[in-house]
């Protein structure tokens, strides 16, 4: 009568109980004419509150009943979740002849998912922006339309999500069909219980990022032509992640300030109006940014910290690396960084690469990205726009690719018979000339592609740089004569088209798609859902 399909009930009551409030003072004063100034005060509360009911069942009496009561073997979890922050916040503001303006902020956060010593933080800002063409000589000038220079620093302060102050049990195994050492809870009516494998550092505090930013804003002949720039250095301190533990210890992760981290980058946004005519116009815009992540130290003793991925490769946060960086397997090289071929005869081997150490193979940040958008006005009332991507340097780790090649789908081994040599180099210093492939040797290309570059994750390492034709809509606005009669104010129809040409330096694949999210987030690809091309049609009516 048993079954080894497992049933599973999945009920959670309530999934969430969230309250928050707020309340402020705003006070503005004019000390002179040219002289005003401004603060606000004010705090906030929020409470966040879940309860999780969680039954299991499994070893079905009678197949094809999917319920609890036709199962042998039965659990229930419970588990709850409360967060609760009260923050108090201030702004001050003065503004001297519309020329000058000094701002500064400064919050003072308690979050309860932090240990009781460290609960509370403060963090600050401040800001100076100068409108230069106030000044009596730069005002009203057609050229130089308006010019302001700003200058920040701030910080900004994050706790924890989560926090145990004491190590919890959790279930040992149960009906959701979860082993633990080889035995299926509960046995004999007894459920088992083991200590969570996380640990909570006591002395964990928030994590502070700071910021300096200076930029400029530059518009010109009446705001037809506008630069904005902006340069910024940020330091994130204390950064919260979970440190791998020794399994001796009983725990497999410690949660604590483990990290340091920059970032600098450089932004440029630049718009322009070259024609503007009664029956046609043409707006241009581009926005560029270059950014530098770095890891600048881990934990003491940890030199690297696992974010996604498998047992090789994955993504990693490394000290003194570029932040995401790849891991895996690499090439044997020589000293200078050439890859070396074995050159063992009696090897199946004899004249490929090798597989290597384990280390860095690859960084996802690019070296700039920019986008480039055209809009073209006709008659007035028809809208024609287009957003080109570009997205220079940049890697991946192309598990489709991989794939591909392994099972042999892909255009790179099409041709299975041509003898070949594999572009590396002896130990030795001279070039590989070691000839494998052809009549006498056919498991030459079997043995290359699966069992060394289909192992070796460098191999499988792929720039990403694109050019990508992002969106493209046309869009008419009815006139107004015609539409009058409706009772309508606005009508607009429009047709939508994205994603529609891309050029890139990875094969097969768009490098957008991408395994996961967040620090997996465009490093990583493994039969991945493609892009696709989007068609869409829009009418708006505004009564």
């Amino acid at each position: 009568m048993g079954s080894p399909v497992v049933g599973r009930l999945h009920r959670v009551w309530p999934a969430n109980n969230n309250r928050s409030g707020h309340q402020c003072r705003n006070l503005q004063h004019d000390f002179t004419q040219d002289f005003r100034g401004s603060l606000l005060l004010g705090n906030e509360f929020n409470d966040n509150a879940s309860e999780y009911y969680t039954s299991y069942g499994s070893n079905f009496s009678t197949p094809g009943w999917n319920d609890l009561d036709n199962t042998s073997v039965q659990n229930s979890e419970y588990d709850n979740y409360q967060r609760r922050t009260i923050g108090f916040f201030g702004e001050a503001s003065v503004e001297w002849m519309d020329m000058l303006f000094l701002t500064g902020t400064g919050r003072y956060d308690i979050i309860s998912s932090m240990p009781s010593d460290n609960r509370g933080f403060f963090y600050p800002s401040v800001s100076l922006g100068f409108v230069f063409t106030e000044l009596g000589a730069l005002s009203g000038q057609n050229i130089l339309s308006f010019g302001k220079l700003r200058a920040s620093y701030a910080e900004v302060g994050q706790a924890a999500s989560t926090y145990r102050p004491e190590p919890i049990f959790v279930t040992g195994g149960g009906g959701s069909g979860f082993l633990s050492y080889g035995m299926e809870y509960p046995v004999n009516d007894i459920t088992g219980y083991k200590l969570s494998s996380i640990l909570y550092d006591p002395k964990l505090t928030p994590q502070n990022t700071r910021t300096i930013e200076f930029g400029a804003d530059l518009r010109f002949f009446n705001n037809r032509l506008r630069v904005d720039y902006s340069y910024f250095d940020q330091t994130a301190e204390d950064q919260i992640f979970g440190v791998p533990m020794a399994g001796s210890t009983g725990y497999s992760t410690f949660y604590t300030n483990a990290g340091e981290m920059y970032s600098k980058g450089h932004e440029i946004i630049f718009n322009v109006s070259p024609i503007q005519l009664n029956s046609f116009g043409w707006d241009i815009s581009v926005n560029f940014s270059s950014i530098k992540n770095e890891v600048v130290e881990l934990a003491e003793g940890v030199e690297d910290i696992f974010l996604g991925g498998y047992v090789t490769p994955n993504i990693r946060a490394s000290a003194g690396d570029a932040y995401p960086a790849i891991y895996g397997e690499k090439f044997v090289r020589d000293d200078q960084g050439r890859i070396l071929v074995n050159e063992n005869s009696s090897s199946p081997g004899y004249g490929l690469p090798m597989i290597g150490e384990f280390g860095l193979i690859g960084e996802v940040t690019p070296d700039f990205t920019m986008g480039l958008g055209n809009t073209f006005t006709l008659f007035g009332n028809l809208t024609l726009s287009a957003q080109l991507d570009w997205k220079q340097g940049g890697e991946m780790y192309s598990g489709s690719n991989r794939l591909m090649n392994l099972y042999g789908s892909s255009a790179k081994t099409e041709d299975r018979e041509t003898p070949f040599v594999y572009n590396g180099y002896k130990s030795d210093g001279s070039k590989n000339d070691i000839e494998r492939g052809g009549p006498d040797d056919q498991g030459a290309y079997q043995y290359l592609y699966s069992n060394i570059l289909g192992s070796l994750p460098e191999s499988n390492i792929h720039e990403t740089s694109f050019l990508k034709l992002r969106n493209v809509s046309v869009s008419y606005s009815i006139p107004q004569k015609i539409i009058a009669p409706l009772m309508l104010e606005k009508a607009q129809i429009g047709l939508v088209m994205r994603n529609l040409l891309l050029w890139s330096t990875l094969k097969n694949f768009d490098p957008e798609t991408s395994q996961g999210q967040g620090n997996m987030q465009g490093g990583m690809d493994y039969m991945s859902l493609p892009q696709t091309t989007n068609y869409g049609f829009n009418i708006n009516l505004t009564f």
